[in-house]
């Protein structure tokens, strides 16, 4: 799958306001079936080693991705699905 290339383990997250310098563009979808990746949003730096979970930092330096969110599927490098279940983290289990 071409998108694992697009997810590293670490995945400390900065949001940015300029498409130009993100790392990665992001179309979050309400459904599950339709995202590359689901992701559960943790509170904990230290949680952000496993492919779904995510650590959003202040700091872009901190970062391992640089995000930008679109609100067009056609824009983003992947689409992403958030879960209430840190279980259920990781690449979508239907599109492998």
């Amino acid at each position: 799958m071409v998108l694992s290339s697009l997810v590293t383990q670490a995945q400390k997250v900065y949001v940015s306001s300029s498409r130009y310098i993100a790392t990665k563009i992001i179309y979050v979808t309400p459904y599950q079936y339709e995202a590359d990746l689901w992701v559960y949003i943790t509170p904990n730096k230290y949680e952000s080693d496993k492919t779904g979970m995510f650590y959003f930092t202040q700091n872009k330096y901190d970062a391992n991705w640089i995000v930008f969110f679109t609100l067009f599927k056609s824009q983003a490098d992947m689409k992403i699905y958030y879960t209430t279940r840190k279980s259920e983290a990781g690449f979508n289990p239907n599109k492998r």
